[in-house]
């Protein structure tokens, strides 16, 4: 039995390496809501879109539910850096 499980490990293992489906479920999800910071729009609706894409793909209990986040609204910020050598970066 011990080897039926090790050879199941290595035939994931394969698949996930040789698969783009990984990738793919990744570059939709940042392509379609950008930066999700936490309490936004794009949060909400990415994690809708993962509730659905399990259901999808066969998990039988998904869903998302509602709670409440103080999140914060994205302002001009810089950075000034000082040492080794002075410079001002813009950050998020």
């Amino acid at each position: 039995m011990r080897e039926f499980w090790k050879d199941m490990d290595d035939r994931i293992l394969a698949e996930l390496y040789a698969s783009r489906a990984g990738a793919d479920f990744i570059e939709e999800l940042v392509t379609k809501f950008g930066s999700r910071f936490g309490g936004s729009d794009q949060e909400r609706g990415a994690g809708q879109f993962l509730a659905d894409r399990l259901l999808e793909l066969g998990v039988d209990k998904a869903w998302t539910e509602p709670f409440q986040c103080h999140g914060w609204i994205r302002k001009d910020t810089t950075l000034h850096m000082t040492s080794p050598f002075e410079k001002q970066l813009d950050c998020i």
